[in-house]
């Protein structure tokens, strides 16, 4: 079935008039798929059908964008999105054959050896072997077989199957000819984490060292590049305690009318105040903040808070006692106030 539809489809790619038949054929491979993709219990033949019609169509679309210049743009990104399409058959189709649809859990058969106990389970070194083979993890060769896991690793170390590794054994030339032809079919500004899931969709498992290595090797001066655009994290340094005192609020209480305010020296990381109010009144704020002065008697020399109107009456304090024109208090987002953020890490 999966011959014949595959055979009539090509027929309709080879014979069919480009002006007036191409938009009816794109639907019919789009419809196609989309019932491959929607039906659970296609055949493997099927949806291998349905790929080698989707890899005609995206030379089809390619052939055409070389010969007409006009439109070069428009074919190419037409061709760009069945090259996506094609990719995620390819997926579909490695998820169809190497994993199993449904995991049912296997009782084990017990030995009885004479030694005092409870009898050890049986669990076949051949079957651990298979299993781990096609990707399953410790964890789920348990759980197959309804057991702790300890009990797998105590069979592992039985069998003398410590040394089975989940990653794939390839060499580096063969993951660089893996990454080239990936980088060939979608361009040279595919990173790490796009080719690491295209290895795991192949049934390959590789160590992301290894990965970074090999786009090095195959594509060093994209990879220099995106090295270049790396945000440069700056270390937080403050000259001595109460130099800058970091206030905000936490919400996560709010459904209860709870609100949490806290305030800390980014010097020493001390906690000046820390109250959970019924409100998230400016006034209230401003309580904790003098309450937490008049306690050592010195102010902070500035503060750090973000953009809610809670902070108002604090920073006009800050202004009347330390002076305009100084920045007396700094307003930035919340992703700035890090000292403060990293306490509700803490207290949440």
């Amino acid at each position: 079935m999966a011959t014949e539809l595959q055979e009539e489809t090509l027929v309709q790619l080879d014979e069919f008039d480009i002006e007036t038949g191409l938009l009816a054929f794109l639907f019919l491979v789009l419809d196609k798929l989309e019932e491959c993709f929607d039906n659970p219990t296609t055949d493997t033949s099927h949806i291998q059908a349905q790929y080698v019609v989707v890899d005609k169509t995206v030379n089809l679309l390619r052939s055409i964008a070389e010969s007409n210049e006009e439109d070069r743009l428009e074919w190419e990104a037409l061709a760009q999105v069945f090259s996506a399409l094609l990719f995620e058959v390819q997926q579909h189709l490695i998820t169809q054959t190497l994993r199993p649809s449904s995991i049912s859990v296997r009782q084990c058969d017990t030995v009885r050896t004479g030694a005092p106990g409870r009898p050890p389970f049986y669990i076949p070194a051949e079957t651990l072997e298979d299993l781990r083979g096609i990707g399953f993890s410790w964890q789920k060769i348990a759980q197959f077989f309804g057991v702790s896991r300890w009990t797998v690793y105590r069979r592992v170390q039985a069998y003398g199957l410590q040394s089975m590794q989940q990653f794939s054994l390839l060499t580096d030339a063969e993951i660089d000819d893996i990454v080239a032809e990936y980088l060939g079919r979608h361009g040279f500004t595919t990173g790490r984490t796009y080719l690491a899931g295209y290895l795991r969709s192949l049934g390959l498992r590789v160590q992301r060292r290894r990965v970074r290595e090999s786009l090095t090797r195959v594509d060093p001066q994209n990879t220099a590049l995106r090295w270049g655009i790396v945000i440069a994290r700056r270390k937080y340094s403050v000259p001595w305690p109460n130099s800058l005192w970091h206030l905000d609020g936490h919400h996560s209480l709010i459904r209860w009318g709870l609100v949490v305010h806290g305030c800390i020296d980014g010097f020493s990381r001390r906690i000046m105040f820390l109250k959970c109010s019924n409100n998230n009144l400016s006034q209230t704020v401003l309580e904790l903040f003098m309450n937490a002065i008049e306690k050592d008697g010195l102010w902070p020399s500035r503060i750090r808070v973000d953009h809610g109107v809670e902070n108002v009456l604090v920073c006009d304090a800050m202004v009347s006692a330390r002076g305009e024109g100084r920045g007396s208090f700094i307003a930035d987002p919340s992703t700035r106030n890090q000292r403060i953020e990293r306490l509700w890490r803490d207290v949440f």
